[in-house]
């Protein structure tokens, strides 16, 4: 197994079909990979959602807001 760690820009409908789009193309996705790299066995890709900018990019506004003050 292999997980994907991605990041999407915009709201949840683009995040979610985002999400859709890639666990139906990664059969597609794994044969690439297959076919690229020098592998003895191709693992199966798992994608998850990377939460961690729009984390970040919170965590810098409340930062910018408190030094204002």
């Amino acid at each position: 197994y292999c997980k994907v760690f991605i990041s999407v820009y915009g709201d949840s409908d683009a995040k979610k079909s985002t999400m859709i789009a890639l666990k139906s193309a990664s059969s597609f996705l794994r044969g690439e990979l297959a076919r690229r790299v020098s592998l003895r066995i191709t693992p199966e890709l798992i994608f998850e959602l990377d939460e961690s900018i729009e984390y970040s990019i919170k965590l810098d506004k409340i930062l910018r807001d408190i030094k204002d003050k």
